[in-house]
């Protein structure tokens, strides 16, 4: 069993239902368009499809794809914040490592980044 929304909307003098399928359900779309008249007032519009040159309006921005620092930029940033260099290896190194990932994860910044 998949799970899926129906969409539906008047188009002129038709009634349209579209079935929007599970991967497609929480992609934000856009609530309205921003354009210029012909007089050159700012105007919205919910109308599809949207007016010539309109911009889309959204609820929320939509959201970032955010990912893991690398090992690497770990190390980088803690030597540019302290002026200390770190040891290639040892307990400081994955402690630090570590202690960033738990951080990340709290953010929801989770993946693999090695």
């Amino acid at each position: 069993m998949s799970t899926h929304i129906t969409k539906t909307w008047f188009d002129g003098e038709k009634l349209v239902t579209q079935e929007i399928a599970e991967s497609e359900v929480y992609k934000q779309e856009p609530v309205a368009w921003l354009y210029r008249d012909s007089w050159g007032t700012l105007k919205l519009s919910q109308i599809m499809p949207p007016p010539i040159g309109a911009f889309p309006v959204y609820t929320t921005p939509p959201a970032a794809q955010r990912q893991p620092l690398t090992d690497e930029q770990i190390i980088d940033c803690w030597e540019k914040s302290t002026g200390r260099k770190l040891p290639s290896t040892g307990p400081s190194i994955s402690q630090l490592i570590a202690y960033t990932r738990v951080v990340e994860a709290a953010h929801g910044i989770t993946g693999e980044n090695t």
